[in-house]
Parts: structure tokens; sequence; C-alpha cells
């Protein structure tokens, strides 16, 4: 299963660097609505685009639903 699934990670990082994901949560965290007011992208493709990022563990989601960066997205991904 895992080798069926590996051609993603890299087309959600794509699409998230393409969004500005990344960009928008150097300031700190922010909620869906938050980063889309700011990129201008669909809240439901952001929220999906942020949960598999959570999985990935390139992002960190708190109990508010905010979403904020991890050491390595920092580090790599700005």
């Amino acid at each position: 299963m895992e080798l069926s699934f590996a051609y993603a990670p890299p087309l959600i990082i794509s699409a998230a660097v393409n969004n500005k994901v990344f960009d928008s949560l150097e300031a700190g965290p922010k909620t869906v609505d938050q980063v889309k007011k700011q990129t201008g992208a669909s809240a439901r493709g952001l929220r999906v685009i942020m949960d598999a990022l959570v999985g990935l563990e390139l992002l960190k989601k708190d109990r508010q639903s905010r979403y904020s960066l991890t050491p390595e997205s920092h580090a790599f991904l700005l």
C-alpha cells in the first residue's frame, strides 16, 4: 500500500508551495480561513492539503484547528 501512495507526498508539498501555505504560516499559527484570506485559495482545498501536511508531519494542528510550521518545514520549505 505504501508504494502505491509514494507519488502523493511530492504532489501535496507542491500544491502547498504553489498556494503559499508555508509562507502564510511563517508569521505564526493560523486557521484555514485565515490562510484562505491571505492566499485566495479555496477553504476546502486548503483544509485537504493542510491536513495531509499534518499527516506528513510538515505542519502541526492544535485543538483550536490552527496550523503551524514544524521545525523541518520552517527550515526547508520557506
